[in-house]
């Protein structure tokens, strides 16, 4: 049996708190995990049902219902902080790593020992600001009960370190995390299945390229317990969390790119998808004000030409990166252009340098134009002396 939890909370009391992305984030988990002959049964908690009560709540239904062989899947996406420790020993410092829930604080202690009494296998996926040091707690459990794993096998994902944040991209429409996550669940190649190694290594590659893409300079990325290399991680490494599901990633052909452009760049992308599902594009400009994902849908070997405005002449980086309607993600392409458009006083100089040196030639025909050249916002301030 499959089960899954998802909690996301963007909504928190105090707009000052506020969130773009993580319901968005919990919809899409959701849809990637009711696909495949292995459907899971969902259970969500969205803003305001996200209390303390409801989540232990779920996690205790998570309990009741599973057996040995069954899949538990706990997904969390919201604000993560820290509070000073009760138990220095179990925690290895000074603090606690809690989940921000929408009335209280969910401390790692009080959490881990929940996903701890849950049979089977746990995957336990937080997309939070410090989630890293929840790890401690589930090693520290392990080591001081040599027999829990043979009951209870956790798998624990986050990103970065302990005291580090973790990113939600709003022009992704999702976050650091989630956006290559769900790509990986949603892209099973060739055998209708998606396991836990496959899952982790598409995701960790994924989320390097989203780094860069999006200037994040933290030393780290994405972490799994058990760590790959160890006997636990190898022992079920091969756990399919979809399966009875075939879908190809799509790619990125071609990316077109001028080394040179004038303000107006003008890139071409060409798709290919050999499911031939719809497709659609995001883009970053490298601006820092344009960006986002294009309304129009692509299929199967389309060329989609997109343009762009900027504002000042510099070097940008353009990055974009493709998704089918199942989810699944392409790779990040990023090339550099160099723009050196004419402002707009350039352009004046250049229209008044045109009309004088035909005044030079006595041009008749130049010098009656002169009114409507000179009719422009350019020339609104400027006296013309012949």
């Amino acid at each position: 049996k499959y089960r899954a939890v998802l909690i996301a909370i963007s909504d928190y009391p105090g707009t000052e708190h506020d969130l773009n992305t993580p319901v968005k984030n919990l919809d899409s988990m959701h849809k990637c995990l009711i696909k495949g002959s292995n459907s899971y049964y969902v259970e969500t908690l969205k803003d305001d049902s996200a209390t303390l009560d409801n989540v232990n709540s779920k996690l205790d239904w998570l309990k009741n219902k599973a057996t040995d062989d069954d899949i538990s899947l706990f997904y969390f996406c919201g604000h993560g902080t820290q509070i000073d420790t009760k138990n220095s020993e179990r925690e290895g410092d000074t603090k606690d790593e809690c989940l921000v829930l929408y009335d209280e604080f969910m401390p790692d202690d009080d959490f881990i020992d929940k996903i701890l009494e849950i049979k089977g296998y746990v995957i336990v996926i937080l997309d939070c600001c410090k989630s890293a040091g929840f790890e401690e707690d589930i090693d520290y459990k392990y080591k001081k009960d040599g027999d829990l794993w043979s009951q209870t096998k956790v798998f624990f994902i986050s990103a970065f370190k302990e005291n580090q944040n973790l990113f939600e991209i709003p022009i992704l429409e999702s976050s650091l995390l989630t956006f290559p996550l769900v790509g990986s669940l949603s892209t099973s190649n060739y055998d209708d299945t998606i396991t836990i190694d496959e899952m982790y290594m598409m995701t960790q590659e994924l989320f390097e390229q989203g780094k860069n893409v999006f200037k994040i300079g933290y030393a780290g990325g994405l972490n799994i317990y058990p760590h790959r290399g160890t006997n636990r991680y190898y022992d079920v490494m091969d756990l399919p969390i979809i399966k009875g599901f075939k879908n190809y990633r799509p790619w990125i052909e071609e990316f077109n790119v001028p080394e040179k452009s004038g303000k107006k760049c003008e890139i071409n992308v060409r798709l290919r998808d050999d499911n031939n599902d719809f497709i659609k594009i995001f883009v970053r400009w490298g601006d820092n004000a344009n960006g986002g994902w294009i309304d129009d849908k692509y299929t199967n070997y389309d060329v989609a030409t997109l343009r762009n405005t900027y504002s000042k002449n510099g070097n940008y980086e353009i990055s974009v990166i493709a998704q089918d309607d199942k989810g699944s993600i392409s790779y990040w392409q990023t090339k550099e252009v160099k723009i050196e458009g004419k402002s707009r006083l350039s352009r004046f100089l250049t229209q008044f340098s045109t009309i004088f040196q035909k005044i030079k030639r006595c041009d008749i025909f130049a010098l009656l134009k002169i009114p409507n050249i000179l009719n422009t916002s350019y020339s609104s301030n400027v006296i013309f002396k012949p």
